[in-house]
């Protein structure tokens, strides 16, 4: 059976007999987790300088540097990268936006052409339209105001239905 390895975390003074030699590996552990903290601030301090200079210079919210390091992490990318990686995302987001403009777009000329189809279908069956392309009628020569006024009463009484 493999033996098992202590983790640097755990108390592993039983293994010696030394008191000295115990007190030199706590020692150990404790600056090894130290230089572990260590390296963890300056990763973070480096992380926090290089989104905040980029945001800086591009406006972008938290959410966009959210993705920025997600995307760094699933890449295995650092943030020398994370310029070229926020370059990336806008380009995406530039290109999806004009896609939805167009096709928003090509929604729109649709509608319009449809309601111009439409629009001329009530236009030509109207009353107005059948005659469009007639002679206007020629008007009637009266030989005085009675014969006009009665042939008006007439026309009158034809569209009323004799009334």
């Amino acid at each position: 059976m493999a033996e098992r390895q202590p983790s640097m975390y755990e108390d592993d003074t039983n293994d010696y007999s030394d008191p000295l030699e115990r007190k030199l590996t706590t020692m150990e552990r404790k600056l090894q987790e130290w230089e572990h903290q260590q390296q963890l601030r300056a990763a973070h301090e480096e992380l926090q300088q290089t989104i905040g200079s980029l945001q800086a210079k591009y406006q972008f919210d938290q959410a966009t540097a959210r993705e920025i390091v997600a995307t760094a992490l699933e890449q295995n990318r650092g943030p020398r990268d994370f310029e070229t990686i926020y370059k990336a995302i806008a380009y995406d987001r530039q290109i999806a936006a004009q896609q939805q403009y167009q096709q928003g777009r090509a929604q729109e000329d649709q509608r319009r052409t449809q309601a111009k189809a439409e629009a001329s279908q009530v236009v030509g069956t109207g009353g107005a339209a059948a005659s469009a392309g007639a002679p206007p009628p020629q008007p009637t020569k009266f030989n005085s105001y009675s014969e006009a006024i009665a042939a008006s009463y007439d026309q009158v009484a034809s569209r009323n239905g004799g009334v």
